[in-house]
């Protein structure tokens, strides 16, 4: 599991919040699209959180 430590970036967050949720059958890419929007989410500097099981 890893959590996104975000306090240094909190002024950027946004008054509102959103959580995705990717659900699937076993090996369907749900990791691959989540570590994917991980990267795309850290090149902009928005901050995220990221829980991940398996």
């Amino acid at each position: 599991m890893l959590l996104v430590d975000i306090s240094n970036s909190i002024h950027l967050m946004p008054k509102t919040g959103s959580t995705i949720w990717f659900t699937g059958l076993s090996y369907s890419g749900k990791s691959t699209l989540a570590n994917t929007l991980h990267r795309a989410l850290s090149k902009k500097g928005i901050p995220f959180s990221y829980f991940g099981w398996g």
